[in-house]
């Protein structure tokens, strides 16, 4: 999936464009790569848009926790996977608002192990470091966090195609995880660009969406907003399965055949036909 501006970066273009103009169909992650690709190539309507990083259902349990901040007082956000776009200084500014961050994820910290240091001192008390949660514990887990990190970041493409790089074309996999626990999704508001996890949040209203953590601490405190995002998100998490696309998947796999089928029938004549066994 992530094959568009990596190819650009790796000089592999071509070779991307021949699998995508010679392939039967094509399944993109979102509407924004699918609308991405059509700049460069003329494809055709075999195409279908999944998220091929869905999980199974069967870890979409119903186990809710109970709320940290209903607690202490404070809040309680987390982070399943890399810290991606939050500094030590923006964990500082989180600190000072009286948000705490929860860091999951053992392999990742170790990849993480000097941001880890120097923010536990920047922002000492509110980092908080845990180790990986299976699949079937993700609801019970995740719930007691008032809200869930994507990838954060400021995209500066301006709806330009040329500008869009993978980060706006991307649907972190965490947002599944996010979506199974309930989670508000915490991110960049970038309102002015194309972001495809900025289409799909506003369109199902599952997202914050600020630019500094003043600015989420007063998100955060608007409880009936709050309770209704959570909501939205309860709600709607068979959208973040697997199985509930996987029979418009099949269907699709089924036209692609079917069109195939009538394809080479057409290409084969009757002359060839003859010219393969003179006995007709």
């Amino acid at each position: 999936k992530e094959g568009p501006t990596i190819s650009l970066e790796k000089g592999t273009w071509e070779q991307l464009m021949d699998l995508y103009t010679l392939s039967d169909a094509n399944i993109f992650i979102n509407e924004e790569t699918k609308n991405w690709v059509c700049n460069f190539l003329p494809l055709n309507n075999n195409y279908f848009i999944l998220d091929g990083d869905l999980p199974k259902k069967d870890w979409c349990t119903q186990e809710r926790s109970p709320l940290l901040s209903s607690g202490d007082g404070e809040f309680h956000t987390v982070v399943p996977g890399r810290p991606l776009g939050l500094h030590p200084q923006d964990v500082q500014q989180l600190a000072e608002q009286k948000i705490h961050l929860h860091f999951y994820g053992d392999f990742t910290h170790g990849q993480w192990r000097e941001w880890i240091d120097k923010t536990m001192k920047m922002a000492d008390g509110y980092l908080h470091i845990h180790p990986n949660v299976d699949q079937g514990e993700w609801v019970k887990e995740f719930s007691q966090y008032d809200a869930g990190w994507l990838h954060f970041f400021k995209s500066d493409n301006y709806k330009e195609v040329t500008r869009i790089d993978w980060n706006d074309l991307n649907i972190p996999a965490r947002m599944s995880t996010l979506a199974f626990a309930g989670l508000p999704m915490l991110q960049y508001d970038n309102e002015e660009h194309t972001v495809a996890i900025q289409s799909l949040a506003k369109r199902l209203a599952i997202s914050l969406f600020f630019t500094n953590m003043s600015q989420l601490k007063m998100l955060l405190q608007d409880e009936p907003r709050m309770k209704q995002i959570r909501e939205n998100v309860w709600n709607q998490r068979h959208l973040f399965t697997f199985d509930h696309h996987a029979d418009e998947l099949i269907a699709f796999f089924h036209k692609v055949i079917q069109n195939k089928s009538a394809q080479l029938q057409e290409n084969i004549s009757v002359p060839a036909i003859a010219a393969l066994k003179p006995d007709l």
